[in-house]
């Protein structure tokens, strides 16, 4: 159905941004990219598509590639905690940036300072750091 909707409305970032997302639920990430490009290019500068492409990213394990979308969904200003958790782990699994992941774990535990994956990756990355009473806070 939504793929009738566009025939309606070929400039529609958002139906983009929902093929997208739910082709990455499918698991068909090349049907997603297709989908997410093109509604970055109809709007450069909304956050959305580039949320949706860092996270495809990182579940295929493209840390450099989820760090590039996913800052930009930031610095376009995306208003979603889930980012700065994705954005954490590509840095804590990325030529193993540990202050950039404590970094972005720590704006995650700002809105939900209960998130115990969170916290325990944030640990993790302290302690990849020698910074064990950090690990321990």
């Amino acid at each position: 159905m939504c793929k009738e909707f566009l025939n309606f409305f070929p400039k529609s970032y958002s139906l983009r941004c929902i093929l997208g997302y739910i082709y990455r639920c499918l698991k068909n990430y090349e049907q997603a990219h297709s989908y997410l490009k093109k509604a970055i290019n109809l709007k450069p500068k909304e956050p959305i598509a580039y949320l949706i492409c860092g996270e495809i990213f990182f579940w295929q394990s493209n840390y450099n590639e989820a760090i590039n979308n996913l800052e930009k969904s930031r610095d376009y200003k995306a208003k979603i905690n889930n980012l700065y958790i994705i954005l954490g782990n590509s840095y804590l699994f990325y030529k193993n940036y540990y202050v950039n992941a404590n970094h972005n774990y720590n704006d995650a535990l700002k809105n939900d300072p209960d998130n115990y994956l969170c916290l325990k990756n944030n640990a993790c990355s302290y302690e990849k750091r020698h910074m064990y009473s950090e690990a321990l806070k």
